[in-house]
């Protein structure tokens, strides 16, 4: 049986560069991003993405950060659009860094909260809604 051998991973096919030849310490995203878990009753509010990046895919609601508007602003605004839900006390979970092997990359600011109004039904305009406990799906940060 003929064993694999471990590549190291090419982040840019173009000029060879390694997955270790980035400085994570002065990397910057070229689109910053939010991305929102909405925990209620021990369950995470989650939508199946229909467009853009991750579609297909289950994830929180979010998107990209506006020109002049702040990750915490944008979170909110992105709760609104993708959910017809108001977020409020957004606790601040942490950052992810995306360097995709196209050059594209994107910095995500990560929040949670457990309070909002709206959401007549829990339906999305763009994708239906889905509910996970926090043992079901693997997330930077669950409930407590």
């Amino acid at each position: 049986m003929k064993q694999s051998v471990l590549e190291r991973p090419v982040i840019n096919q173009s000029t060879g560069r390694q997955l270790e030849d980035i400085d994570w310490e002065t990397w910057q995203g070229k689109d910053p991003a939010t991305l929102v878990f909405v925990i209620r009753d021990g369950e995470i509010l989650l939508i199946n993405k229909k467009t853009g990046l991750g579609e297909g895919k289950v994830n929180g609601p979010g998107g990209k950060v506006d020109p002049g508007e702040t990750p915490e602003v944008c979170a909110v605004r992105e709760c609104q659009e993708e959910l017809s839900i108001t977020v409020s006390n957004l606790e601040y979970c942490g950052q992810h860094k995306f360097q995709f092997v196209d050059g594209y990359s994107i910095h995500v600011w990560v929040y949670r909260t457990r309070d909002y109004d709206g959401g007549s039904g829990f339906l999305v305009r763009r994708a239906p809604l889905r509910r996970a406990g926090p043992g079901t799906v693997h997330a930077p940060c669950h409930a407590r």
